[in-house]
């Protein structure tokens, strides 16, 4: 079942990215795990505490998608919900206007996630563009951590990459009982 599910999942993102394109399998902490394009860069915030992949075929205009766990003690009384709306606060804070474009629960791998999709005007100096932005969140180590992971692109691009944002959700597994 896992190893069609995989090929399902490689031929939705093939359909996307190309028929070269080969995937790799990202290990996280707390036993969170998700396929992404070979060719995006992965690296790790070690300060922040994100997984951040890119794609390297944009320059400037680069979709990205950003991965953190929140620990047991980060996330206690948070459920998703409240962790979504934390990722939120992030692009409140950043950019001048924010349009909710939908909203609602999200299954990921048996457990009721959150996510929040929105627009926002980026701006810097004389520069501006709309960015459309989706937040999941989503419980991990039975319950005690909450995942967090925001999926990002112009707007202008974000179609070109929307299938691979719902493979990669897709593509999330969960092993129970894993530490850091």
């Amino acid at each position: 079942v896992v190893g069609v599910a995989i090929l399902a999942l490689a031929g939705r993102l093939l359909g996307v990215l190309g028929a070269e394109t080969e995937f790799k399998r990202m290990e996280g902490p707390y036993g969170v795990s998700f396929a992404y394009p070979s060719k995006w860069r992965a690296r790790y915030d070690s300060e922040g505490g994100w997984l951040v992949l890119r794609d390297p075929s944009r320059r400037f205009i680069l979709p990205v998608v950003l991965l953190r766990v929140l620990t047991p003690e980060e996330a206690e009384g948070l459920d998703p919900q409240k962790v979504a709306d934390m990722g939120l606060d992030v692009y409140r804070a950043r950019y001048s206007s924010r349009q909710v474009l939908r909203e609602g629960t999200l299954p990921v791998q048996g457990e009721l996630g959150h996510e929040v999709e929105y627009l926002v005007d980026y701006s810097f100096i004389e520069y501006s563009m709309d960015y459309r932005v989706r937040v999941v969140a989503f419980p991990v180590r039975e319950g005690r951590a909450v995942a967090l992971l925001i999926l990002q692109a112009p707007e202008e691009v974000f179609a070109a990459y929307e299938e691979v944002f719902d493979a990669l959700v897709d593509s999330i597994e969960l092993r129970r009982g894993t530490s850091p």
